[in-house]
C-alpha cells in the first residue's frame, strides 16, 4: 500500500510540475501579446 501511495504522491507531483510549466508558458505568452 505505501509503494502504492508513493507512485500516487510522485504522479501528482509530476502533474503539479507540468501545470506549472504549462502557467508559465501560458503567462509568458500573454506578456508578448499585451507588449505588442
Amino acid at each position: 500500500l505505501e509503494k502504492t501511495i508513493d507512485d500516487l504522491e510522485d504522479e501528482v507531483y509530476a502533474q503539479k510540475m507540468k501545470y506549472k510549466a504549462i502557467s508559465e508558458e501560458l503567462d509568458n505568452a500573454l506578456n508578448d501579446i499585451t507588449s505588442l
